[in-house]
């Protein structure tokens, strides 16, 4: 940090700071907020010609007397010569994203994975209710069949806090400031006080999880798996287009298409609108205009001579 800002910082001076720098002439002012917070202002020049009457001051940041740091800075601060490099871990968002962090971590340890550490031990509300069977119906087999197509995981997650913060005013954001661990702490507290069936529904949409997952686990033929290995194969070649063979409705086909489809979740069947123009017409003749294929039609992919998928090779 500039040695000249640095110690107009540090008196308290309230007068205007004019600073002259290779690039620009910096003029500071500031503003206290409470007893021991300035607000940071700027008027930023490509010359040196001092004050001018209609140039506006932006709001540059916020200074904490209690220990000599700046917060919330603005591009002024951030892009001036001799710019402290700290000062982007003390921005509005890094703080909030650490008061987050921390929050969770503090009802994560409390909650201990364990629904009995909670003060309810049922559904009440009927927001909550709904929201459960709505999970259930909807959603439950949608998450694990996502998580377990992205890590190859069928197993429990675990309870996970959902604090955000929220409403976040101007003196808010200053107490944090002031004392962060005291700030967290008082979140935490009132979040378990006001969340407790919030979080025994994380805890049942869970079980709908730990039921969807079991049902994978347990059948081998589901076609997921089949997904999930072609997704395998596909996301470790190059290959842009490939050969497919599939064998529906009594007929076997090969066709080329192009790979997009074949390297992310079909959730039921794969397009035939990236084959080439020849084969997509070969395929329609075969399966009609509104077919698709599935992935346990597929019987094998291949790229040249290689083989890349092989029905139960």
């Amino acid at each position: 940090m500039n040695e000249l800002f640095a110690n107009w910082l540090h008196s308290g001076n309230k007068g205007l700071l004019r600073l002259v720098l290779p690039r620009e002439t910096y003029l500071f002012l500031r503003a206290e907020k409470h007893p021991g917070f300035d607000y940071l202002y700027c008027q930023r020049q490509y010359s040196s010609d001092g004050l001018r009457r209609k140039d506006a001051f932006q709001y540059a940041g916020l200074y904490c007397a209690a220990d000599g740091l700046i917060y919330d800075a603005d591009y002024a601060l951030t892009h001036m010569d001799d710019a402290d490099k700290t000062l982007p871990a003390r921005s509005y968002e890094a703080l909030r994203r650490q008061l987050q962090q921390d929050v969770r971590a503090m009802i994560e340890q409390r909650v201990n994975n364990d629904r009995g550490n909670l003060t309810v031990h049922e559904l009440t509300d009927e927001k909550f209710l709904c929201a459960l069977d709505a999970y259930r119906k909807y959603y439950a087999a949608r998450d694990v069949r996502q998580r377990y197509l992205e890590t190859g995981k069928l197993d429990s997650d675990g309870f996970h806090c959902r604090y955000v913060p929220e409403g976040w005013t101007e003196d808010s954001f200053l107490s944090y400031i002031a004392d962060p661990l005291a700030y967290a702490e008082q979140e935490a507290e009132r979040y378990w006080s006001e969340n407790q069936e919030a979080m025994y529904l994380q805890f049942l949409e869970q079980d709908a999880r730990d039921a969807e997952q079991a049902a994978i686990a347990e059948n081998p033929q589901n076609p997921v798996h089949i997904v999930r290995q072609i997704m395998a194969v596909m996301n470790s070649s190059g290959a842009k287009t490939v050969n497919v063979t599939v064998r529906k409705e009594g007929k076997e086909l090969t066709f080329k298409t192009e790979t997009g489809d074949l390297r992310r979740d079909c959730t039921g069947g794969y397009s035939h609108w990236h084959m080439i123009a020849a084969d997509r017409r070969r395929f329609f003749e075969c399966f009609g205009r509104n077919a698709e294929y599935r992935p346990e039609e597929i019987l094998r992919i291949t790229y040249g001579r290689s083989v890349l998928y092989e029905a139960n090779g």
